[in-house]
């Protein structure tokens, strides 16, 4: 699957952002941005897909990813 460019909302008076999903059945398609991305995962599981790894994931977890890097969550 090749993964699509996302264009990050940016904000100019702000050097970074912060955003608090609560999702029931969360999904994302294979996707890839310019900016880092930190993740802290509160409560759920499943698996993620981040560049060519494939892993579970689970409540308590932090991930940081890198520029460019494909990613997506199920």
């Amino acid at each position: 699957m090749k993964p699509h460019f996302h264009k990050v909302p940016i904000h100019v008076e702000s050097s970074f952002s912060i955003r608090h999903d609560v999702i029931l059945n969360y999904s994302t398609y294979l996707h890839y941005h310019r900016e880092y991305e930190l993740h802290f995962l509160i409560k759920g599981e499943g698996l993620r897909f981040v560049g060519d790894n494939i892993s579970h994931f689970a409540s308590g977890e932090i991930i940081m990813l890198g520029e460019n890097l494909p990613h997506g969550w199920h």
